[in-house]
């Protein structure tokens, strides 16, 4: 019984003295119809039952055993109260009115314990709440003055473990509590429909929150103990999945992304959340790698063709490829170095066989200087003109000749100049038909020989 509530012994005293009342007011009821009544009613010929108003502050109904089953009971502060009793005479249910209007019913085991009570506020709000044997609370139902219900389940000690409950705009939400009453896991809807779960740590700070946006991105948030977002794993709508992980002031610092086609992505970025680093690998497999300066910029690329040929390339601040390195699948090695302009300036080869090359190259990207070693031995460097004309050639082979051609730009040279294995030192002078016009030699022992000849090849002059 609630505190209010007036007890079995004062409840039967009360009935004593109604019944008592009763059986004085029946006598003279029945003296004043037998002096009063009897002629009128004998001379009309009806039967008028008698009208009986009882005022009492309790009463008792029983069973046939004369045991009280409902007392039906006023408070000493006026609040009405009805009670349900067992043939054992237990209070096993209850339902009472405060002054204040607060309406209460409640159910009691055999034990006298309320196991479930249903009531109704002075706002007008109803609750709900199951007990457990020891008669605390485990279940909460209610419904709030603007309309927000609510579910909440209490463990052994009354403390809320979980509270499900709706707004009124519709969203809806179950918080999951601990032991010390911080909320540890929540799953919400807003009212959109769009979902979230968050689990939190002991301090009931965020720590995991897992929600799909309105237009249908799927996310995983990871946060640290300052509730500040360190890893997020993430799909779009067009098929792209991602993972970003962020330092301790929410700066991201590392990007993976998968795209629906295969290709993938690995970005690095520092601390002002400049990317600095970059790992690619497109649909069809191909892999490259980019290092950043502090602006951004990219400095080195490395990839791998499809074919397999790798090749790394350093790049100035105007994002030109000044220097490139690389090998082709069959062998072959170069490095080409380019101007500001992005032309080539240099490039050293080396081909499938081992054979080096090299060429200088002029603002406009034409050659004018080229070496190269034959597979022989020799070796050669050609200066070339502006329009690809070799001018000066030098040859060495490796039993001992050497030579130097002079041309004039055509596929000819005017001029041989040219030392022999036998120590045989020549020069010889071409006209423009390249026809030998003079030469000169010097043998092993000194003697040195001219020869002059006209266009037509006939001697001029020898010496000796």
């Amino acid at each position: 019984m609630t505190r209010n509530e007036p007890s079995l012994d004062a409840l039967a005293a009360r009935l004593q003295r109604l019944e008592r009342q009763n059986s004085r007011m029946k006598i003279a009821w029945y003296a004043t119809s037998l002096l009063l009544g009897g002629g009128f009613v004998a001379s009309c010929g009806l039967e008028i039952p008698p009208r009986e108003i009882t005022r009492a502050d309790a009463v008792n109904i029983v069973d046939r055993s004369g045991n009280s089953r409902i007392i039906l009971a006023v408070t000493d502060d006026g609040a009405p109260t009805l009670s349900m009793l067992d043939a054992d005479g237990d209070e096993r249910a209850t339902l009472a009115l405060s002054a204040a209007g607060e309406l209460a019913m409640r159910f009691l085991d055999g034990g006298g314990n309320v196991r479930a009570s249903i009531g109704v506020g002075a706002d007008g709000s109803p609750t709900v709440t199951l007990r457990d044997p020891q008669a605390q609370a485990r279940l909460g139902l209610s419904v709030s003055t603007d309309g927000v219900p609510s579910v909440t389940l209490l463990d052994a000690a009354g403390a809320n473990r979980a509270i499900l409950a709706t707004a009124t705009d519709g969203a809806a939400g179950l918080r999951m509590i601990d032991a010390a009453g911080m909320d540890r896991a929540v799953l919400a809807l807003d009212a959109n429909g769009t979902p979230a779960v968050t689990l939190r740590d002991p301090q009931a700070q965020t720590r995991l929150g897992l929600n799909v946006s309105s237009d249908g991105v799927p996310s995983v948030t990871l946060l640290d103990g300052a509730g500040v977002n360190r890893a997020i794993l993430a799909t779009a709508m067009d098929g792209v999945a991602g993972l970003n992980l962020a330092d301790a002031s929410g700066t991201s610092r590392a990007t993976l992304a998968l795209a629906i086609d295969g290709s993938a992505g690995l970005t690095l970025a520092d601390a002002s959340s400049t990317n600095r680093a970059a790992l690619a690998l497109d649909a069809t497999g191909t892999p490259a790698i980019t290092l950043s300066d502090a602006t951004g910029q990219a400095r080195l690329r490395e990839f791998v063709t499809s074919e397999g040929a790798p090749s790394v390339s350093f790049v100035d601040a105007a994002n030109v490829d000044r220097v490139v390195l690389g090998t082709s699948v069959e062998g072959a090695a170069g490095l080409r170095m380019t101007g500001t302009n992005g032309l080539d300036r240099a490039i050293l080869a080396l081909d499938a066989t081992g054979l080096p090359a090299l060429s200088l190259l002029d603002e406009q990207s034409v050659a004018r200087l080229q070496a190269v070693v034959l597979a022989n031995g020799t070796s050669s460097l050609t200066f070339l003109d502006a329009d690809q004309g070799e001018r000066i050639s030098i040859a060495a082979s490796p039993d001992g000749q050497a030579g130097v051609g002079i041309g004039d730009g055509t596929t000819e040279n005017r001029a041989l100049l040219a030392v022999g294995a036998d120590g045989v030192t020549s020069l010889v002078l071409r006209d423009e038909q390249a026809n030998n016009r003079a030469a000169v030699s010097v043998v092993e022992d000194g003697t040195a020989s001219i020869l002059i000849l006209d266009q037509d090849g006939r001697v001029l002059f020898v010496e000796p």
